[in-house]
């Protein structure tokens, strides 16, 4: 087993059992105590667990999202700024896919009303709230609704999606991580990102100043899929360096 898969392993049975021993996992994994070791303190960086004595506890569940009503109170005004700078990307006669985000979720309330576009979602909170506004065209994938994250998702969303073709999507994620690229929590809504960036001629990722140097659970994808990412944080030099790597635009929204 490769050092990578270890960890993703560790970090599940770190999820189902809130607790684990490191004799435990040398004797599971096949490798020494200060393997495991390492493995944990790699693990703590990543905000995931916190060492104990002979072993780790988790520190949040990667594996389960906030819900959406609990997402909506986080870094709300750093949303709306970076929402309110997203919207002008759209034009009149896009059609936008956006996932279920809150993020996203306020780049919709923001486009202005004299552009017609056509949004296709897998949010009901977006169908809801979007819904009242004439001109945007509202499209739901369906699927299995997940009432915790208020999403579509399941095979019949990704069947569904794979129907589309958009202009843009405009997404989020848990977590961009310098090595591993975008993450998620769940394989469900990495899935329907996936279907996403396959289906848009452009991808925009927007993510605050707290989503950076953060991994979790799922990779969605590496950052060449991304055209241009859009944050509030003054980028340094090593991921300055990554994203024009892939040839990624980077607008930062100043305070």
């Amino acid at each position: 087993m490769l050092p990578l898969e270890r960890k993703q392993e560790i970090v599940k049975l770190i999820i189902n059992n809130k607790s684990i021993k490191v004799n435990e996992m040398s004797s599971l994994f096949n490798v020494t105590e200060e393997t495991i070791r390492r493995d944990l303190e790699k693990l703590e960086k990543e905000n995931i667990l916190k060492r104990t004595y002979g072993g780790a506890v988790v520190i949040e569940t990667p594996g389960e999202d906030l819900s959406f009503f609990e997402r909506v109170r986080e870094h709300m005004d750093e949303k709306k700024k970076l929402a309110k700078y997203v919207a002008e990307f759209i034009k009149d006669g896009d059609t936008i896919m956006l996932d279920s985000s809150t993020t996203a979720l306020e780049v919709g309330k923001t486009i202005q009303d004299d552009r017609q576009v056509t949004i296709i979602t897998n949010s009901l909170n977006a169908c809801l709230e979007l819904s009242a506004n004439s001109h945007l065209k509202i499209i739901s994938i369906g699927g299995i609704l997940n009432t915790r994250n208020m999403s579509f998702e399941g095979p019949a969303a990704v069947k569904n999606l794979n129907n589309y073709y958009a202009d843009k999507v405009i997404f989020s994620c848990k977590g961009v991580d310098f090595e591993r690229g975008i993450m998620e929590s769940s394989e469900y809504v990495a899935e329907i990102k996936q279907g996403m960036i396959q289906s848009a001629k452009q991808v925009i990722l927007v993510v605050d100043q707290s989503k950076f140097d953060k991994t979790s659970l799922v990779r969605i994808d590496d950052f060449c899929k991304v055209d241009v990412l859009i944050t509030n944080l003054k980028i340094d030099e090593r991921w300055m360096s990554q994203l024009e790597k892939y040839d990624i635009q980077v607008i930062v929204i100043e305070e």
